[in-house]
């Protein structure tokens, strides 16, 4: 058989007669709706299927797949590949829905997002517009100032980004392979199938180095994704030859295969960390379907992926993926947790937009001859559509708040020196302390920068690896030794207490992990089981062991320990009790004394965004104070130090409000009223200073102004050396 006729029998097995009338192949249809629902029911209730997000992994192979089909198709007709007209092709396959979207995101944005949020996502509308996002997003997760970025309504443009950047470079070396392969007299696909190998293999040996060291922006660059659009093509430059070298009862087999290892995927995996060694199950499984669909007895699995509801979905699957997220996020911005109808309406709205984009704006340009005529013009419609979104995208950046609250050039704030002693938070009212505030340290649009230097310094564990970060402050040569360990809770006191450990002349070691309560309980995260805490508080524990140091510091931000039987929150509350109880028992064994500082109020929304929506009317910022405290782990810690007998001690009131407990090596610092000098409504400012960052997290200004309080509630407990008391 020639080379030929190979192939003419091979494009007779890939149109099969369940292919439509275009010859598109209706079983990939279905993968390609597939993908997309995944990707929606994960967005919008994780739950239900926990391993949705894999569905942007299918969409990379099935991209990669088909792009290299009509590429190396050109090739082998022509002898070459037309740039122009496959950038041009692109152009009106893309952009047009593309900006759509963007225009009426940005409409939405206007009309519902807090103004604090229009600058960063502005940025974000600017990096859908250009296909650079992905690098955007990448650069913010391993970017310690942007602890309080929130979910951008365009975010989902990132995995555009990372193919879009793959169709600019991947016709470019198919095209080099070409030429190459000429010189060489050497197969086209042949070349070209060595060049997807080695991109597979460096990619994909460059992804899993990266989910190793736990590198979170892995999940968005486009070097550790390129490997799944090259598995695609691979499947594509390899299909011929394998079709026709596999029996009717293997293919059948393999798609079996595929199917049930992209389900398994979507069911039982979560997101712990991806990509990982184990997204080689569902890029295996969507190349397995591919590579043996499209039969001509097609088999169970083919015929339910090329069902017609499925199919129809697969043709605008593009437009949904673009329609969903911007849902998504709007209706964030009015419900907390969106109700349950608005959950089930989104799909369907995303569905009737995404018909319709299809049918109105995308289908219309992309068909549209005057277009074809001239490849020109296409480039000329994209630079102009692209030009609109980025200056869209300037107007949020622009209109933004940027002046709320700005302080003048060399502004001292006084914070918590400003809460006359000792406090009486009966004596002030959250409205007293906001008269006269013209200016705030930090801005509200600087308050999520305003935080501890740990992070810069890269010493607080993730949410993923179990292994502990240690870093050293203070008097590093000192034979006192101060840990402070737990979670972030536990990190915002640093500027404190780095200043405390200096002027003790203590060695002050950190322990810190994302969400990780030090405690031997059950922690929870995203109300799912959090195993890398448990391990991560083993080790820890062995470490501080190792130290045995004179005193050891900790808070958290979970008062209940997790459950999955639907305990109620006072079983939980005492089992987490029970968890500090165990935990502290070993560090009362190694002689190191206790000071549990109090979890702050659990203020229920970012204090910063209100603060920067409301300049003119800073009481409506205030929050209660006894919901805020009840929501907060204060409660637990409080029952578990008196369990032991330890003592409390409220800062700023100092031994008047000193409990007389019977163990003095244990010992709670209530700080709230320093945090609240209010026992109703909380104020936002105090003494001209920004008291939260994101979500409960105090700012790095104010603990730093709380420092001489902190220092004086630990010495009274007899927690620091003699010579600072």
């Amino acid at each position: 058989m020639t080379a030929t006729t190979r192939a003419r029998e091979a494009r007779k097995i890939n149109t099969p007669a369940h292919a439509s009338a275009t010859g598109i192949r209706l079983d990939i249809e279905g993968l390609r709706a597939i993908a997309v629902l995944a990707v929606l029911v994960y967005h919008l209730r994780p739950e239900w299927l926990p391993g949705g997000f894999a569905g942007v992994d299918m969409f990379f192979v099935i991209s990669g797949f088909l792009i290299t089909s009509h590429l190396m198709r050109e090739a082998e007709s022509r002898g070459t590949v037309s740039l122009r007209t496959f950038y041009a092709r692109r152009i009106m396959r893309l952009i047009p829905a593309a900006t759509v979207v963007l225009v009426t995101t940005v409409i939405g944005v206007f009309l519902f997002a807090p103004r604090l949020l229009w600058s960063q996502i502005g940025i974000d509308v600017i990096g859908a517009a250009t296909y650079s996002l992905n690098w955007i997003l990448a650069n913010r997760s391993v970017d310690y100032l942007a602890e309080g970025s929130a979910a951008s309504p365009v975010q989902h443009f990132w995995s555009l980004a990372v193919e879009e950047q793959f169709y600019l470079i991947w016709p470019l070396l198919i095209v080099l392979a070409i030429v190459f392969s000429a010189r060489v007299a050497r197969n086209k696909r042949t070349t070209a199938s060595a060049l997807a190998g080695a991109v597979l293999v460096l990619s994909l040996a460059f992804a899993i180095q990266q989910s190793i060291v736990a590198d979170v922006s892995a999940y968005f660059v486009t070097t550790t994704r390129l490997w799944e659009l090259a598995a695609g093509a691979l499947v594509a430059l390899t299909i011929d030859r394998v079709r026709l070298t596999l029996p009717a009862v293997v293919r059948s087999i393999l798609v079996t295969l595929g199917i049930a290892m992209v389900a398994w995927c979507l069911f039982f995996i979560d997101d712990s960390f991806w990509p990982s060694a184990l997204t080689v199950i569902p890029v295996v499984g969507i190349c397995f379907v591919i590579l043996a669909g499209g039969n001509e007895q097609p088999s169970v699995g083919e015929r339910a992926l090329s069902a017609k509801p499925l199919v129809w979905i697969g043709g605008i699957s593009y437009a949904v993926y673009l329609w969903h997220w911007p849902l998504i996020v709007v209706a964030g911005y009015k419900w907390d947790s969106p109700p349950l109808a608005v959950s089930i309406g989104i799909p369907f709205l995303s569905v009737g937009l995404a018909w319709a984009t299809s049918r109105v704006v995308e289908s219309p340009l992309r068909f549209n001859p005057w277009f074809k005529a001239r490849t020109r013009r296409s480039f000329a419609f994209g630079f102009g559509a692209m030009l609109f979104s980025v200056v869209l995208g300037a107007s949020l950046v622009l209109a933004g708040p940027g002046d709320a609250l700005r302080p003048p050039s060399g502004a001292v704030a006084v914070g918590a020196e400003a809460i006359p002693l000792p406090i009486d938070p009966q004596a002030e009212t959250s409205a007293q302390w906001l008269q006269g505030v013209t200016w705030a340290l930090p801005s509200p649009m600087d308050a999520a920068e305003d935080v501890p230097v740990i992070y810069a310094d890269g010493c607080q564990q993730d949410t993923v690896s179990s292994e502990p970060i240690s870093c050293t402050y203070g008097d590093v040569d000192s034979d006192t030794t101060m840990v402070v360990v737990g979670d972030s809770k536990a990190a915002q006191w640093m500027p404190a207490l780095i200043a405390i450990a200096e002027q003790s002349g203590m060695r002050l070691v950190t322990f810190f992990k994302s969400s990780c309560a030090f405690a031997d309980a059950p922690i929870e995260r995203n109300g799912d089981p959090y195993p890398s805490c448990a391990e991560w508080n083993a080790r820890v524990v062995e470490q501080i062991t190792t130290l045995r140091p004179g005193l050891v510091v900790t808070s958290q931000v979970k008062g209940l320990a997790y459950s999955a039987s639907g305990e109620d929150q006072r079983t939980r509350a005492d089992r987490m009790r029970d968890g500090l109880l165990r935990t502290w028992g070993v560090l009362r064994s190694l002689g190191s004394k206790l000071a549990v500082i109090g979890d702050t109020p659990q203020v229920g929304s970012n204090v910063f965004e209100c603060v920067a929506e409301n300049a003119q009317n800073l009481d409506a910022c205030s929050y209660d104070r006894r919901r805020a405290e009840s929501d907060s782990a204060l409660p637990t810690q409080e029952a578990a130090v008196t369990a032991l007998g330890g003592r409390i001690v409220v800062a700023g009131a100092a031994s008047a409000e000193l409990t007389d407990g019977t163990d003095g090596s244990v010992a709670l610092i209530d700080m709230n009223d320093v945090v609240c000098p209010s026992t109703e409504q909380c104020p936002a400012i105090v003494g001209n200073t920004l008291i939260y960052r994101t979500g409960s997290h105090i700012t790095a200004t104010y603990v730093t102004s709380a420092t001489p309080l902190l220092s004086e509630a630990l010495a009274v407990v007899d927690a620091l050396p003699s010579r600072h008391k």
